[in-house]
């Protein structure tokens, strides 16, 4: 799954500038930010876009989120 921001979208996010510094002081930001969320994404910054690229689910995680997902609809 591909998500793209644009930079001037982050910053209502972001809890300071982003403006002025590098690539890679923006992604380090990001992370430091959101270390949880995007502890196995693959981040870029190209042209003030912001490109979030998380990896394929296995298929056996999918279905054992499926099976949690129905044991927590019926209880």
């Amino acid at each position: 799954m591909i998500f793209q921001i644009p930079l001037r979208d982050l910053k209502l996010f972001a809890s300071s500038d982003l403006d002025h510094l590098s690539e890679g002081e923006i992604v380090s930001r990001i992370r430091a930010e959101h270390p949880w969320l995007l502890a196995d994404a693959e981040l870029s910054v190209t042209d003030g876009i912001v490109s979030i690229v998380f990896p394929e689910t296995s298929p056996s995680a999918l279905s054992e989120a499926m099976r949690l997902l129905e044991k927590g609809v019926k209880r």
